[in-house]
């Protein structure tokens, strides 16, 4: 009885480790990842965005930019972010602001992915996301992307555009152009001199 008994374990060990193996690669993708990685892999993104800071608040880490003067006094909110548990287990949760028609496309797209229940946030575009593994997290970076680039930045940092530069060039040269009256004057005047020689201007020195 005792043989029979560890034959069948035996047997119940062989088949877990041969279906472990046969299906890792096929699952790898989609198992969950460690919220405290997700965490991480967000934050190193995040962080890597100029001007981003971050503030812990509201029981999680609030990611923002400083105003249009660089001052963190009175920032704009980039990114909420928490770390959550619901019946399907732990997720990283993340409440992001987009511009509504891409908000609706992202919404209808991701099933991960809503509008927030923060007050009147939905109808402003903000969504609220539930990230349990890498590929959704990575999806999850375009949209920060986008809302980056939508938010204001710092003045000091905001560099000319070419077409300030070409319209302040184009100024200068209709100011010293020939056709202008002052110079058709000063044409007119030098007309009328006769002026020596390279060698006699020399000498007069």
């Amino acid at each position: 009885m005792k043989r029979s008994k560890k034959s069948f374990s035996t047997l119940v060990k062989l088949y877990t480790q041969k279906f472990h193996t046969r299906t890792r690669i096929s699952y790898n993708a989609h198992m969950p990842t460690n919220t405290g990685q997700l965490l991480e892999h967000m934050e190193s993104y995040l962080f890597s965005l100029e001007h981003v800071f971050a503030t812990i608040q509201w029981g999680g880490k609030a990611y923002k930019l400083p105003d249009a003067k660089g001052k963190k006094s009175k920032p704009k909110l980039f990114i909420f972010s928490t770390l959550d548990k619901d019946d399907q287990g732990e997720y990283l949760h993340a409440e992001f602001k987009l511009p509504l028609e891409q908000a609706n496309n992202a919404v209808e797209k991701y099933d991960w992915l809503g509008f927030s229940t923060f007050g009147t946030w939905a109808k402003n575009g903000w969504c609220s996301a539930r990230v349990r593994n890498k590929r959704q997290l990575n999806a999850l970076h375009k949209l920060f992307a986008i809302t980056y680039e939508s938010l204001p930045k710092p003045i000091s940092e905001q560099k000319t555009s070419p077409s300030k530069v070409s319209r302040s060039k184009s100024k200068k040269a209709t100011n010293t152009d020939i056709s202008s009256p002052i110079a058709r004057k000063i044409d007119r005047v030098m007309e009328n001199i006769t002026l020596p020689d390279d060698d006699e201007a020399f000498d007069s020195l």
